[in-house]
């Protein structure tokens, strides 16, 4: 009998998936707690289901049901489920003092991004504290690897052994991120070109602006730079400007030293504090409309 060979082979349980996903609005919502109607309406599923996928997640342990307020929240036991997973809560702690600090010397907004399986996704940013921002909603906002460039200053500044695993990923992707993946010149020149500069610019094409379907408008532009623990990127650090505003080599000539200072602090902050621990992780911020945005580029 023949072996499988790969995860993908295997069927989607769509009751998990589901499950997750009503998980994750009630996380999103506030205090962790929420009505059947309203994650109805935030999931997009019936009624029926939402009730049955949260009383599964009530016998289980990880909801409890609000008999005075006809609701469902969150219990302790849901803190579990983060035990074995450090890195990626305690970066945007340490970063978001130095970025609040650079937006308000620039101005333009700036985010911080990190990886999850083959993109990045804005663990923090500065959009709500500063008037020259396009959508203050862009937590939990995936960010695809080649076209961006937070993507691009990650890739150019990862592990080697990392780099190839996530090529070897895009490349079986369908649309322009898999055709960008599978053309070695383009790849190799734009990672040369990130690694020669040190900070990374998006890709700009005909018709699509930086950050395009993220903020509905293809307008916006954004350099990044690498954050780096033991010399290889965790995270990266962008900001994002209005070309029409700006044009990126004035943006690079007045912002650019700023934002390589805020990374390299970043990384001081990085090397001197140990992660804390993973039951102390504070709740996922991002809503379920805003996690299931795709940007084009960042």
């Amino acid at each position: 009998m023949a072996k499988r060979s790969s995860s993908a082979e295997y069927s989607r349980v769509q009751g998990l998936a589901r499950g997750i996903e009503v998980l994750r609005a009630l996380n999103a919502s506030t205090g962790g707690r929420n009505s059947v109607a309203q994650l109805s309406t935030e999931t997009r599923l019936h009624r029926t289901t939402v009730k049955r996928l949260l009383e599964t997640l009530r016998h289980v342990g990880v909801v409890r049901y609000l008999d005075d307020s006809n609701e469902y929240c969150l219990t302790m036991n849901v803190l579990q489920l983060s035990e074995g997973f450090r890195d990626v809560v305690w970066i945007p702690e340490v970063a978001r003092p130095l970025m609040c600090a650079l937006t308000r010397k620039v101005m333009w907004p700036s985010d911080l991004m990190i990886l999850d399986t083959d993109e990045l996704v804005v663990r923090e940013t500065t959009h709500g504290i500063t008037p020259w921002s396009f959508n203050s909603r862009v937590l939990g906002t995936r960010i695809p690897l080649l076209q961006s460039s937070g993507g691009r200053a990650y890739l150019a500044f990862c592990a080697d052994d990392e780099r190839e695993r996530l090529l070897n990923m895009l490349r079986r992707r369908d649309g322009i991120e898999g055709e960008r993946a599978r053309d070695a010149n383009y790849v190799a020149r734009v990672l040369d070109q990130t690694r020669e500069r040190g900070f990374a610019v998006s890709e700009r094409r005909e018709g699509l602006g930086d950050m395009g379907m993220r903020f509905g408008t293809n307008r916006c532009a954004a350099i990044a730079v690498p954050i780096r623990r033991r010399g290889f990127a965790v995270a990266s650090l962008n900001l994002v400007y209005l070309p029409r505003a700006i044009s990126t080599q004035e943006i690079i000539e007045r912002s650019l030293p700023d934002l390589i200072a805020t990374g390299r602090r970043i990384e001081n902050g990085l090397r001197n504090e140990d992660p804390p621990e993973a039951s102390s992780s504070p709740a996922v911020r991002a809503s379920p409309a805003s996690r299931r945005t795709q940007a084009n580029v960042t």
